[in-house]
């Protein structure tokens, strides 16, 4: 790094380079660094979406039942559909948050990474850099 590269503009292109990266490295939703965030945390919810689970609509689709015997995973059991509804959508939007707050705390950490490598090595050059 030379010294007339400013740390902001070392901070905002060590950013880039990382989004750049898992962009490119994930591209579908199954294999998305999203995706595989929001299994993690979805697989944790699991006492919460089998406790929404012991609430089913019957097969006529009209009427919802409860289901009597309690799941392996549930805080709760017998359900009625409107709060079964609304532990999934507090569920949902808690890994939505999770998910955002994970690569939040991603980036930061492997920008602090190169910044403190930048630190260290002042003199190492950079890819793309002209001399």
């Amino acid at each position: 790094m030379t010294t007339a590269t400013k740390p902001a503009s070392l901070e905002a292109a060590i950013a880039k380079a990382i989004k750049a990266q898992w962009s490119a490295e994930f591209t579908d939703e199954a294999d998305s660094l999203e995706g595989g965030l929001g299994y993690v945390i979805t697989t944790a919810a699991e006492p919460f979406v089998d406790s929404a689970a012991r609430t089913l609509e019957s097969a006529g689709g009209s009427a919802w039942e409860p289901i009597h015997e309690t799941g392996p995973l549930a805080i709760w059991q017998d359900l009625r559909p409107s709060e079964a509804v609304r532990l999934m959508e507090l569920v949902s939007s808690a890994k939505d948050r999770a998910v955002e707050q994970c690569l939040a705390i991603i980036e930061m950490e492997l920008t602090a990474v190169g910044l403190a490598f930048a630190a260290e090595y002042p003199d190492a050059q950079r890819a793309g850099a002209t001399e």
